[in-house]
């Protein structure tokens, strides 16, 4: 009879009861940490242990790596037992390390992703007093998207009074005039924008002026404007003044000379 080796004999049996081609494995898997979040778009690392009643033991093959929701979370590992995790899409999973017919199992969850920067569009505006002007915040975030914010979830505000607000990044101005700073805050992003209010167009011109002048003296006119937002005006030094007969009386700013 032909003689077998004891270490033959011990490694047909290993085989035998592991399979054609699997690892043996002695021990219990654990994965580092094991539970991870990380943002959509974000990245995060785990490792995974093997140990026999508390004592570290070396890996004795590759381990396989899934995650149980490809939609949340991609997991790729590498050879020494680690694995990174790139997170997809908001929402929790588990992530499975495997080394033959032992496995370890980490929970997962993806956040939304991070916000990168915030931007107001228009970045400059003009409109009229009594006219409104509205403003939207963009966001670039972390899984590479550019979104336009739904309004109401901004927080928004201006550098002037006489403005009405809707809390979507409407302003109304009424009865100013001016370059203001718009502002809109989102998470921990804070953007600017600015906006030119000039003045509304004119719908009146009102002129108050003496009825009687005696020769060699002054009297004085003044000139009211109102416009279409309902505000009202002294546009005595702004308006151009003239008199029918200069030879009888001059008029320059609303002084009258006779």
């Amino acid at each position: 009879m032909r003689s077998v080796s004891l270490a033959a004999l011990i490694a047909a049996v290993a085989a035998a009861a592991c399979g054609d081609g699997a690892v043996a494995v002695v021990g219990t898997l654990a994965i580092d940490p094991p539970a991870l979040a990380l943002p959509a778009g974000g990245d995060g690392a785990v490792t995974v242990r093997l140990s026999d009643q508390g004592t570290p033991l070396a890996l004795p093959g590759p381990v396989t790596w899934t995650v149980r929701d490809p939609r949340v979370a991609a997991v790729t590992g590498d050879e020494g037992g680690g694995a990174v995790i790139h997170g997809l899409a908001q929402g929790s999973t588990v992530i499975t390390a495997s080394l033959g017919d032992v496995a370890a199992v980490s929970a997962l969850t993806v956040t939304p992703p991070l916000l990168l920067a915030l931007t107001v569009t228009p970045p400059e505006l003009t409109v009229a007093s009594g006219t409104c002007a509205h403003f939207d915040a963009v966001g670039r975030f972390g899984d590479g998207a550019t979104v336009a914010l739904d309004g109401g979830d901004v927080g928004w505000g201006i550098s002037g009074q006489g403005f009405s607000e809707d809390g979507r990044g409407g302003f109304c101005p009424f009865g100013v005039r001016g370059s203001f700073t718009v502002f809109a805050g989102y998470r921990d992003q804070l953007a600017r924008a600015t906006l030119i209010v000039t003045p509304a167009a004119l719908t009146d011109l009102t002129l108050f002026a003496p009825t009687i002048a005696v020769a060699g003296g002054d009297r004085f006119a003044s000139a009211i404007a109102t416009f279409a937002d309902g505000a009202g005006a002294d546009v005595t030094g702004d308006a151009a003044w003239s008199s029918s007969d200069p030879a009888v009386l001059t008029v320059d700013a609303g002084r009258i000379h006779v």
